[in-house]
């Protein structure tokens, strides 16, 4: 999943990668980049301009404020390590039903990738792959 760029992250109908999945590479990227330090809300402004640059250098797919204006990414990064009790119950419901679905064969599996946002409570399945293969 991290090997595939973002311009490939896109589905059948969707021209755009997921904004979930591209919140959580914008994470990944920082992390990489700032050596291995995760989002806060100390090091916002530095997140803020490294996801700008990143979303940049991501070609035509999504445009750099994709993500939101400097004071939503701000906000994200100050949230990017908060624990939401709540996530951990959603997503074992969601793989118990995965589980059930892969015994019993009935029902449309997740597919290679599901992100939930804690934030919003939405849920996101989509497949992930490089277009190249």
């Amino acid at each position: 999943m991290l090997d595939v760029p973002l311009t490939d992250a896109t589905a059948r109908w969707d021209k755009v990668p997921p904004k979930i999945y591209t919140k959580h590479r914008s994470f990944l990227e920082y992390h990489a980049a700032s050596g291995g330090r995760w989002p806060d809300e100390e090091h916002a402004a530095e997140y803020v301009k490294a996801t700008k640059e990143w979303l940049a250098k991501c070609g035509d797919v999504v445009e750099e404020d994709y993500l939101g204006s400097d004071e939503q990414l701000g906000t994200l990064a100050s949230l990017a390590t908060a624990e939401i009790s709540p996530v951990c119950a959603v997503l074992g419901g969601i793989i118990g039903n995965e589980v059930i679905k892969a015994i019993s064969g009935k029902g449309t599996p997740a597919n290679n990738m599901l992100m939930f946002d804690g934030m919003d409570g939405g849920c996101r399945s989509f497949v992930l792959q490089s277009k190249s293969n």
